[in-house]
């Protein structure tokens, strides 16, 4: 890794994990709308919270090493915006065998638990502006740059393994 992704890599952390909880943060301050008024649920959102910010941390951390490492690339593509080497190969394994953006899902799950612990509805906004971003980037720029370079290996993967979420399969169709 060359010193233009070490450059973007660390503006994103950042930006995603310094700069936009910040902002998640006073949101929640200067508009207090709160999920719950009982302490022991506020206590158990916070417990979920904590554990959906793991989660979402570990999930965007295991997958841009799965690309640097499996893929030879990253994931500072935008559609021509190209911070750095488009991936060369597809990366299936690891938590892309969970869904095909766990990037993407763990940051929606990270700022979903960061405002189960801020207990704020108005937190949840940013949840939902982040979850329109990931989708319209999956949609219009990664998915059909991937159709592209790797078009039945990732139409195959596709089909398999759902875009945010895990497909449930039925075995008896």
């Amino acid at each position: 890794m060359g010193y233009r992704e070490i450059f973007f890599y660390t503006l994103a952390v950042i930006g995603f994990f310094g700069i936009a909880p910040a902002f998640i943060y006073f949101l929640a301050q200067y508009f207090p709308y709160t999920i719950a008024d009982s302490l022991a649920f506020i206590k158990l959102l916070s417990a979920f919270g904590i554990l959906f910010m793991l989660i979402g941390a570990a999930f965007c951390f295991l997958s841009n090493l799965a690309l640097i490492k499996i893929g030879k690339g990253g994931a500072g593509v935008i559609g021509r915006i190209k911070l750095m080497k488009e991936t060369e190969h597809l990366v299936t394994t690891g938590v892309y065998a969970f869904c095909r953006n766990p990037m993407h899902l763990g940051l929606i799950l990270f700022y979903c638990g960061m405002a189960f612990v801020l207990n704020s509805v108005s937190a949840m906004f940013i949840v939902f502006l982040t979850f329109i971003f990931a989708y319209i980037t999956a949609l219009y720029c990664d998915e059909p740059r991937l159709k592209r370079d790797f078009k039945d290996e990732y139409t195959a993967y596709a089909r398999k393994v759902g875009r945010f979420l895990p497909k449930i399969h039925n075995k008896y169709k």
